[in-house]
């Protein structure tokens, strides 16, 4: 699952606190009450599951990858870029998009924090002098809507997911994502998709396909999101096996995956 950390949604939203929702007070919200709190990254992750990691040979169990820098953000000027791993947040191991967007809504704004990261096969430090959250058009409208229902609080959770495009294919036994421009960008590639994860004995593990691989190709056919590698497969029922161009590590690899006599 992806978050948004940093965003104003991730602290502009907790901001509003009190009661649970539902609840009435009898004390008017403040002006205090009513600002964001917390820091403002500027990162969109995503959660890793250990297959992932352990593909990647971070030497951690945990962490989060990296999928957006937004611009002029404190996540950008301190120099993180697609595809890292963030491992910790001022010491503390990051799990999770939740447990950071959590580590970044309790840090005051105009804090420096240290970020450890892997990238290109080394652990690294980024230091990030964090802001406020920036105020949008979202947080007039939630203030706006909180003072039409008079004293109700609203108490909304700080991490805020977005959906993710995910196709499973029975066949080769692949979960793959398409590819936004920063992570293509990332991997060197102009068209592909991302292998989230490789079921155990599938057609696909047995060829060498790994979580973390983008595929670009099946036989001739360019792979653009995750729906092409079925209509591939379809097109080639007569063969017993495809050949499969992927990126890894940015180099070009060739692999050959044995189709099942009767896919399902």
């Amino acid at each position: 699952m992806r978050f948004l950390v940093g965003l104003v949604l991730t602290a502009a939203l907790g901001a509003f606190g009190g009661p649970a929702s539902g609840q009435l007070s009898d004390a008017p919200p403040s002006a205090t009450q009513n600002r964001p709190t917390g820091s403002y990254l500027g990162l969109g992750v995503a959660d890793l599951d250990p297959e992932r990691v352990s593909s990647l040979n971070v030497g951690s169990d945990s962490g989060v990858q990296v999928l957006r820098v937004m611009g002029e953000s404190p996540a950008e000027k301190a120099g993180l870029k697609p595809g890292d791993i963030l491992l910790t947040y001022n010491g503390e191991k990051i799990l999770g998009g939740q447990q950071l967007g959590r580590l970044a809504a309790e840090t005051p704004a105009r804090r420096r924090i240290k970020l450890t990261y892997w990238r290109d096969g080394k652990v690294q430090t980024a230091l990030v002098t964090t802001v406020p959250p920036p105020a949008n058009d979202l947080q007039s409208n939630m203030q706006a809507f909180s003072d039409q229902i008079g004293r109700l609080r609203l108490s909304m959770p700080m991490d805020v997911p977005t959906p993710m495009l995910v196709w499973r294919n029975r066949v080769l036994g692949t979960v793959c994502e398409p590819l936004d421009p920063q992570l293509a960008d990332y991997f060197g590639v102009k068209d592909g998709i991302l292998v989230r994860f490789v079921d155990k004995g599938s057609p696909a593990d047995m060829a060498g396909v790994r979580s973390g691989d983008v595929l670009t190709s099946i036989g001739t056919q360019t792979l653009n999101n995750p729906h092409d590698v079925t209509m591939c497969i379809r097109s080639q029922t007569a063969s017993k096996q495809v050949t499969v161009s992927l990126v890894r590590n940015h180099k070009t690899l060739k692999l050959n995956i044995a189709l099942p006599e009767y896919p399902q």
